[in-house]
């Protein structure tokens, strides 16, 4: 890991010289230090869900939870009311936004954030 003393900008190199990161400050704002260290993102929103009709049947569904760093796979909740939620469909989680179909047609939803434990790290409000 370097830090370019005064200057806003750092990098990080593979042990074979391969930049692997290289990265600046926002415009302002000034460091000598530059640290790379394990981290770990726990948002204090709830996950985001918005759904559609599928074309083919059921619904899409488009899931993420901007910062979390933990999600490994996402589990969908559907059903006729918020109250009589079942699981209908589960996905890994694949980046940024995670799109999941399901052969569902709610018209209640939710979705879950499952870590690779199977242990809930959130979910979305019913939509």
């Amino acid at each position: 890991m370097v830090g370019w003393g005064t200057q806003p900008y750092f990098s990080e190199y593979a042990p074979d010289g391969t930049m692997l990161l290289a990265g600046e400050l926002p415009g302002g704002i000034r460091s000598y230090r530059a640290f790379a260290a394990d981290w770990a993102g726990h948002p204090a929103d709830a996950p985001s869900l918005s759904a559609r009709a599928n074309p083919a049947g059921g619904f899409l569904l488009h899931v993420s939870w901007n910062g979390a760093t933990a999600v490994d796979r996402w589990t969908v909740l559907a059903g006729a009311s918020q109250s009589a939620l079942q699981p209908v469909g589960s996905q890994p989680w694949t980046g940024f936004e995670t799109t999941i179909a399901v052969n569902s047609t709610g018209p209640a939803f939710c979705a879950v954030a499952l870590d690779r434990q199977g242990r809930e790290l959130g979910r979305s409000q019913v939509i």
